[in-house]
């Protein structure tokens, strides 16, 4: 998929959902969200190529932290409160970093990641020779929670954890992503985050029949020495099984 076409629709999905947010968007001092928000983003990774790629998907709980807003700017879109602005570009390195950390573990032992839960099936992204290319793709992120927390999600409690995700109970805007790209074959969506994902993930996954998937750890450039080695390990819950 071409990024400029890619950049066109998750611009106007991210337009389409934040005018549907409920009118009181959950931000105070008492509050976990710090009253901006992101349903999604694509990271532009060469300014000045437009060249035909796959699109990996990230599906997070959240897309950051950030202190408390004012009160009259928010909401407002994470990206466009950062430099340089944007609706949905990110011009952050960190998570493609840990992207290719598991693209490149999932090339090294694929068949431990199957058999372990951690990935759908065989071949799911090109190692040629041993050498996995996993350089060459357009990356989006989302999340099941648009709300950007204080701190790190896990780093609040479950009762305010629970309390923010009532605010924004839906997957439809996943289920919109989904019918975007469901043209492109070459999609490879990545559930990251644990405990806080991997399970709503692999339900949501299943009712919508994504076919090509991985589960990893949270997408930044603190957790790239974490995804090393955890698909060793069976994730065994219910809801991991096929």
């Amino acid at each position: 998929m071409r990024y400029s076409d890619l950049k066109a629709q998750i611009k106007t999905l991210e337009s389409h959902w934040f005018e549907r947010l409920p009118a009181g968007v959950p931000c105070g001092k008492d509050d976990m969200a710090n009253g901006e928000v992101q349903f999604f983003s694509v990271e532009n990774n060469d300014p000045e190529s437009d060249a035909d790629l796959p699109v990996v998907v990230g599906v997070g709980i959240n897309y950051g932290q950030g202190q408390p807003k004012q009160p009259g700017s928010y909401p407002v879109h994470h990206l466009l409160a950062h430099k340089p602005p944007s609706l949905v570009e990110d011009y952050a390195k960190g998570m493609r970093a840990a992207t290719d950390a598991t693209l490149d573990a999932y090339c090294f032992a694929e068949q431990t990641w199957v058999a372990n839960n951690y990935a759908s099936g065989l071949g799911l992204w090109p190692s040629p020779q041993g050498a996995p290319r996993s350089y060459h793709y357009h990356l989006v992120a989302t999340n099941f929670s648009p709300f950007i927390s204080w701190w790190r999600w896990t780093e609040h409690t479950p009762k305010d954890q629970a309390l923010l995700r009532s605010a924004w109970p839906k997957t439809q805007h996943l289920d919109d992503l989904l019918l975007q790209l469901n043209q492109h074959a070459d999609t490879l969506w990545v559930g990251h985050g644990k405990e806080a994902v991997w399970g709503d993930f692999r339900r949501w996954q299943k009712k919508q029949g994504v076919g090509r998937w991985l589960l990893t750890h949270n997408l930044s450039s603190q957790t790239i020495n974490m995804i090393r080695p955890f698909w060793m390990r069976p994730y065994r819950t219910v809801s991991a099984r096929t």
